[in-house]
């Protein structure tokens, strides 16, 4: 089972919760996605998430607020199941309302053309692509998101399941 990682980037704007989703341009068929991607081997899911954020939507440095679960998806276009680690995090500065990116880092994706903008979380979930939304409650990123998204300074804590020897995953 190979693990993988979600990324629920957070805002608040004009008393709603916006999350962070992106379009493949020329694809439309990928569907709307949110950050994710593959836990690398001698990586952590911590570590994979802040990655594939950066690769894929351009934001550097995003704070982790929530480790929010995990579940196991069935990949019908891979063959191939995997554990999905869900986290919610919210971007280190004001962000622009949309942008264009071409994405980083070594993965299948490289050099592909990802268009990145808001949506309301209240109804992100159902406009998802494969399943991404599952652990997207607007209740409780509500909850968990503080009034003031930037530069929180802590986290909530992480279930044990997301250590490795006392390490943070």
């Amino acid at each position: 089972m190979r693990e993988k990682v979600i990324a629920y980037v957070v805002r608040r704007r004009a008393q709603r919760i916006q999350l962070l989703v992106f379009d493949h341009v020329g694809m439309p068929e990928a569907g709307t996605q949110v950050p994710a991607g593959t836990v690398n081997p001698c990586e952590t899911p911590v570590e994979a998430v802040l990655r594939e954020v950066s690769e894929e939507v351009g934001v550097a440095d995003p704070e982790v607020v929530a480790y929010l679960g995990q579940y196991c998806y069935f990949s019908a276009g891979r063959h191939e199941h995997h554990l999905r680690h869900v986290f919610l995090l919210t971007p280190p500065a004001p962000l622009p309302e949309s942008w264009t990116i071409t994405v980083g880092g070594d993965g299948e994706d490289r050099g592909l053309l990802f268009h990145c903008f808001w949506i309301d979380v209240a109804y992100a979930a159902a406009a998802l692509a494969g399943e991404q939304g599952l652990y997207l409650d607007p209740a409780r990123c509500a909850e968990l998101l503080p009034p003031s998204v930037h530069r929180r300074t802590t986290m909530s804590p992480l279930p044990s399941s997301v250590y490795r020897v006392g390490v943070l995953l």
